[in-house]
């Protein structure tokens, strides 16, 4: 399946690579069609970085289960969109090279 070919297509950039993280934290220790299935789920939300913080840890678990670790995931799940919102405005580099270290 791979990450890229879960996500929305004919979105903004920034949305796409956002969306392409996040399947990739899913998929880790979970089998493809579980993370195509919580991925479809967290789109179906609205899977943006400002969607996500409106989440409870809860509800975002409730949206990404059965993932493996989906509990330890969710939680870096929110993290990992509020860094992105507020140390990069939402906005983020295509390669690494661009970022402060």
């Amino acid at each position: 399946m791979g990450s890229e070919k879960i996500t929305e297509t004919n979105v903004d950039p920034n949305i796409f690579r956002y969306q392409t993280l996040i399947s990739l934290m899913l998929s880790s220790q979970t089998k493809d069609e579980i993370t195509s299935s919580a991925m479809k789920n967290l789109i179906n939300y609205g899977l943006t970085i400002e969607n996500i913080l409106k989440l409870k840890k809860e509800e975002l678990e409730k949206l990404i289960y059965p993932v493996g670790f989906y509990k330890r995931k969710s939680e870096y799940i929110l993290k990992t969109s509020l860094i992105l919102k507020e140390k990069f405005k939402s906005k983020y580099s295509k390669t690494l090279n661009n970022f402060d270290k």
